[in-house]
């Protein structure tokens, strides 16, 4: 899984048709909300601040988010040959 910015994980998230609209109850803090598809986590959030997390999914501040207390993490095609060496690569 690689640890990315919020504005990769909602693209990844959507491009993948990963998440649903609604935010789910959390009702302790931290909590990690998971993604799944057949079974394999595809993408997590370790949330530490639910303002955050419901910025994200309603956009319903009008400034954007400079730096982020949650933690995004996507899987991805996680290795490559590349001249003959396994490498690790974003890819989504």
């Amino acid at each position: 899984m690689y640890l990315v910015d919020y504005k990769i994980f909602n693209e990844f998230v959507n491009k993948n048709e990963l998440g649903k609209n609604e935010i789910p109850v959390i009702r302790n803090l931290p909590a990690i909300i998971e993604y799944k598809r057949n079974g394999v986590i595809m993408a997590k959030i370790e949330v530490l601040s639910l303002n955050e997390l419901k910025f994200l999914k309603n956009k319903t501040l009008n400034t954007s988010l400079k730096s982020t207390i949650n933690k995004y993490w996507i899987r991805g095609n996680e290795w490559k040959t590349i001249d003959n060496q396994q490498v690790k690569e974003l890819c989504y």
